[in-house]
């Protein structure tokens, strides 16, 4: 999959500089324009596509559910995350209410912006990978603004429908496997695979151990329980 085109609009250049930072510290994503206002952010999204859009509420020109909305209304292909200070029960509904992909309330930690991210990309990634979906799919996708993670006790950055892919390709590779077979399987990138095993063996329902070549690093391989 491509690179995630972000833009952050926020009119603190050095909140911006820090967000983008902060961005670009998660594989897969590419800060392309930091808009200091709406109408900023407008203007290039007339010309631009963009994947992501990281907003603030609090904009000199706008407030930034009105700049939601009017995304919505043009049909702009960009999904939005919001970091903001405001956490008011009308700005939350009224942010949900246009499909948000993600709500991050300041002060956070990185922790919490790099998971918002990390399942944003996952979000993309599983799109990415077929143009059909049964209903078992558009549930995992959905589930994703609900946050249903959570409910179902999978920590955050890991996801039912994704980790439901990993385990049906493992039933099909022999007993010890490498993070490369597995990615040959689910064409999902090798960080997110890694973080897949990295689960499963964390609940022991496969092991991991290094073998050992005559040149270079040695080589993780992981063995399932068959």
């Amino acid at each position: 999959m491509n690179s995630i085109r972000t833009m952050i609009v926020e009119d603190d250049f050095k909140v911006a500089e820090i967000n983008k930072e902060f961005t670009e510290e998660v594989s897969g994503f590419i800060v392309e324009k930091i808009a200091k206002d709406a109408a900023e952010a407008l203007v290039y999204l007339q010309d631009n596509p963009v994947d992501l859009v990281i907003l603030d509420i609090y904009l000199p020109d706008m407030h930034g559910t009105e700049l939601l909305k009017i995304v919505r209304k043009e049909e702009y292909a960009a999904d939005i995350i919001l970091i903001t200070a405001a956490h008011d029960a009308e700005t939350v509904e009224c942010s949900m209410r246009y499909g948000i992909f993600d709500y991050i309330v300041k002060p956070f930690a990185f922790t919490r912006f790099k998971d918002a991210l990390e399942k944003y990309r996952d979000y993309k990634e599983s799109l990415h990978e077929n143009r059909h979906y049964n209903q078992e799919k558009i549930n995992e996708f959905v589930a994703y603004n609900q946050h249903s993670d959570s409910i179902d006790k999978l920590p955050k950055g890991i996801t039912r429908y994704t980790l439901d892919r990993i385990i049906e390709a493992l039933a099909s590779l022999h007993t010890s496997f490498t993070i490369e077979d597995v990615v040959n399987r689910v064409s999902l990138s090798k960080i997110t695979v890694r973080r897949y095993l990295e689960y499963l063996h964390e609940k022991g329902l496969i092991s991991k151990g290094l073998e050992y070549r005559k040149v270079g690093r040695p080589l993780v391989v992981y063995s399932s329980h068959k």
